[in-house]
């Protein structure tokens, strides 16, 4: 199996001693890839394809605000 660029960052992680075996790094990226797929709930899939099926409505100046102050503070407005 042929990983081109993916190979090196492969190899990388070997070397850097993050990892004993090449293999060693595919089996836990792919752990990871079957855990992040199993995490992810229907009712999540649900809502965001009713988003994506709904009319987009354009963010208002109070959305911006809430958006800007969340980007600063790092929490939504008005929760502590």
């Amino acid at each position: 199996m042929s990983l081109g660029k993916l190979g090196d960052w492969v190899k990388s992680q070997v070397e850097h001693g993050d990892f004993a075996t090449d293999s060693e790094v595919i089996r836990e990226a792919l752990r990871r890839f079957k855990d992040a797929q199993e995490a992810e709930s229907p009712e999540l899939q649900a809502m965001v394809d009713q988003g994506l099926e709904s009319e987009v409505a354009p963010f208002s100046e109070a959305d911006w605000a809430a958006l800007r102050h969340l980007a600063r503070e790092g929490k939504p407005k008005g929760r502590k």
